[in-house]
């Protein structure tokens, strides 16, 4: 939903943009029908807190209260998007699908006009921001939400303030023939994102520039063998683009495409291409498979079942082309293996292994291959595993492998550096595990030492080691991995931009156009990564 949305969404009484310590940046009130104090019942239903966490505290708390949900006949609806919160209230019957579509539209069309959202760069943009409020809803009342045609309506100039430090989802993933963003993932945030105004091109003359990211979110569940039991991959292709005049561009997608479910037409499974590799090893290998897709609505649905091409006129700024979901089988990039020792010396010790491996390539671990044979790969950021706890358990001791004790596997990759940390959350009763970058191949272990105290509570009396092992877990891992191929196998193989040849060459001057700069990127992130204990 990227045009007009419908008046049948009913009326919003508030919008409002809230701080991670709970500072009300933006307040609009459209009817005055919900208390001031509103921002206050959402920070606090956010977080479970009246009181903000710090007063420099700058990253979001984890969130205690499902996207909507209502507080005395108010209807609270939020959004998490650049380290803020994105809320709105209401007190009509309106559907909370459509109030959280809002609020990403809002996050968006903010993201497009001062080219990357955070605390900063909206506090510098507040009046830019306000006036866009004001274009998309009347008096509460969502009238239009598309990027490009706002653009005729907003006077102000925005401050597009430099990003200091990666904060990115994406990955950088380079497609033959086009430039790439180097994006090896220095940081647990991953590389920079895009900092760019869409009314830079059109008003200032910057370089023309398109975007495309493919993001996969990988859905795994592994039994306590380490057997894969399920398996998905919701995925979708997102465009920014500031290309100026709109021009029709072409993206070429595989030829072994293949559609088990045509959405929007009703028809049958389709295919293009005779040839069907399953050649390739590692994350995906054979065709690729989509089981539903999605197309954004200007694209040339009769091209696309056609042909394999997406033939589009993009509207400016921030938009979704494809989403798409695919049971596809692959070779998952982390290889969890658990393993508890019970004490033979105390009742209430016990002892838990995790081994986590990267096999990116699909190369069956390190010892598979040689240092040699294995080339210098895709690396992983941000990879965090999170070891669930029972309540019996009062104490556990973490222990990492370190560089100088490494052991005969790792000694063969001594030449990458990493860094790591494990620590004992006592109040959640879970092991938190971080890991800075993995490249592929790399092999890690912790090893956790659990102190175990009796069910009832009563000195003396024997924990039970069985209830223990079965209220452990299961092991969750979070995870961004950059680069080519996904984990279903997509990807763009060419992109051409179909200028008008009246606009080839520039009025002043007689210069040629210079031609649009093309950026690909890709990357594959964690949904549901579970790895069962028992």
């Amino acid at each position: 939903m990227y045009g007009r949305l419908s008046v049948d969404l009913g009326m919003i009484s508030q919008l409002i943009v809230l701080s991670p310590r709970g500072d009300v940046i933006i307040l609009k009130d459209f009817k005055g029908n919900v208390s001031k104090s509103s921002h206050e019942v959402l920070f606090k239903a956010i977080t479970g807190s009246t009181l903000a966490p710090s007063s420099s505290a700058s990253s979001l708390a984890p969130a205690s209260h499902p996207p909507v949900f209502c507080v005395d006949g108010t209807s609270y609806a939020y959004v998490c998007g650049g380290g803020l919160y994105w809320g709105l209230t209401t007190r009509e019957n309106v559907s909370p699908s459509l109030l959280v579509e809002l609020l990403n539209r809002l996050f968006w069309v903010a993201n497009d006009y001062v080219g990357h959202v955070s605390e900063e760069s909206v506090r510098k943009n507040f009046v830019l921001l306000y006036e866009l409020i004001d274009e998309i809803m009347d008096y509460g009342f969502p009238q239009n939400s598309s990027t490009e045609r706002l653009k005729e309506f907003i006077a102000m100039e925005p401050s597009v303030s430099s990003r200091k430090s990666g904060g990115g989802l994406f990955g950088v993933g380079g497609v033959g023939g086009v430039k790439s963003r180097d994006g090896s993932g220095s940081g647990l945030a991953g590389p920079k994102e895009v900092v760019k105004s869409v009314l830079s091109t059109s008003r200032t003359g910057a370089k023309e520039e398109i975007f495309v990211d493919i993001v996969e979110k990988l859905t795994a569940i592994f039994d306590a063998s380490g057997r894969l039991r399920t398996s998905s991959i919701v995925g979708s292709v997102q465009v920014k683009s500031y290309l100026h005049g709109s021009p029709k561009i072409r993206l070429g997608l595989p030829e072994s495409l293949v559609l088990l479910s045509d959405n929007d037409s009703g028809g049958d499974a389709l295919q293009y291409g005779s040839s069907m590799s399953t050649s390739t090893v590692g994350l995906a290998s054979g065709p690729v498979v989509l089981d539903t897709y999605s197309l954004h609505e200007s694209v040339d649905r009769d091209a696309f079942s056609r042909s394999r091409v997406l033939e589009l006129t993009p509207p400016e700024g921030h938009f979704s082309l494809l989403t798409y979901r695919s049971s596809k089988s692959f070779v998952p990039p982390f290889v969890v293996t658990p393993m508890v020792e019970e004490d033979a010396m105390a009742a209430d010790k016990m002892t838990v292994h995790i081994c986590l491996r990267a096999d990116y390539e699909g190369g069956g671990g390190v010892g598979s291959l040689s240092v040699g044979e294995r080339k210098k790969g895709k690396t992983a950021t941000g990879v965090e595993v999170i070891l669930p706890l029972p309540p019996t358990v009062s104490r556990a001791h973490v222990e990492l492998d370190t560089e100088e004790n490494d052991g005969p596997l790792l000694s063969k990759l001594a030449g990458t550096s990493f860094t790591q940390k494990a620590e004992w959350n006592a109040r959640d009763s879970k092991v938190v595990w971080s890991l800075r970058n993995v490249p592929d191949g790399r092999e890690h272990v912790l090893k956790v030492r659990l102190t175990v105290d009796s069910a009832d509570g009563e000195r003396g009396s024997q924990p039970d080691r069985y209830m223990v092992r079965h209220e452990m877990g299961p092991i969750m891992v979070h995870f961004v991995l950059p680069g080519k191929p996904t984990a279903s196998g997509i990807d763009v193989n060419y992109m051409k931009i179909m200028d008008d040849p009246s606009d080839a060459y520039k009025a002043i001057g007689g210069r040629k156009k210079e031609q649009a700069a093309r950026w690909f990127r890709s990357v594959c992130m964690a949904s549901t990564y579970l790895v069962r204990t028992d």
